[in-house]
């Protein structure tokens, strides 16, 4: 089994040729002000070029909860490998 963490929650775990992602955020953007505020009005983004060099095939991507810290990349990553499930929670 490998385990590779992206930073904040997210990490993939690869065993027997299967990957799963769990919470798999590795665009970032500012979210904090110089305050300590978060900022509300930062559009989310995602910055592709970053997915495409750690994200290298998924199985199955887990998400913990609907955060975008959590899930922003997530539909980028699946227009890249449609046939991955996705589950999470109901909030």
């Amino acid at each position: 089994m490998d385990l590779r963490w992206f930073g904040v929650n997210g990490w993939e775990i690869a065993f027997d040729g299967k990957r799963v992602l769990i919470d798999s955020w590795l665009t970032r953007f500012p979210t904090i002000d110089p305050d300590g505020a978060f900022l509300e009005s930062t559009p989310l983004t995602v910055d592709h070029a970053v997915v495409d060099q750690h994200i290298h095939g998924v199985d199955l991507i887990l998400i913990t909860h609907g955060h975008f810290d959590h899930i922003a990349d997530i539909p980028y990553i699946l227009s890249r490998f449609p046939d991955a499930r996705v589950v999470g929670t109901r909030r």
